[in-house]
């Protein structure tokens, strides 16, 4: 007979996720209204989304899950439609256009990538 249980490297691991996705949702969450309109926007369709993933697996993680299957998947899915939502409905990714072009596409160093930089900002 096979039993289904958690051991402690998925406890450990757990943890260290809700950890990292509470300390993402708080950075994003102080700085929500701390930027211009289109940024607010967007911010916020990147935290109703991450909050909705971190609500999902908390809960089923939990065992507070009135079914008993992991909504997780589903709920990413529904995550995924705002984050694109947010991609193209709010340019999430426009800024980073200008920064892609600066730097060639590659990697490069920070001695280089500063000078080009300001380099571009004064033209």
């Amino acid at each position: 007979m096979i039993v289904y249980g958690h051991g402690p490297a998925a406890i450990t691991s757990a943890i260290y996720s809700y950890i990292i996705m509470l300390s993402g949702l708080v950075l994003v969450g102080q700085n929500l209204f701390r930027t211009s309109h289109i940024y607010q926007r967007q911010a916020m369709m990147v935290f109703i989304a991450a909050l909705i993933a971190f609500l999902s697996s908390s809960i089923y993680s939990t065992g507070l899950s009135p079914f008993y299957f992991d909504p997780t998947p589903l709920v990413l899915t529904i995550s995924g439609i705002l984050i694109l939502w947010s991609i193209f409905g709010y340019k999430l990714l426009d800024v980073m256009v200008q920064v892609l072009i600066l730097i060639g596409f590659g990697v490069v160093t920070m001695a280089i990538a500063i000078p080009l930089f300001r380099k571009s900002m004064t033209r």
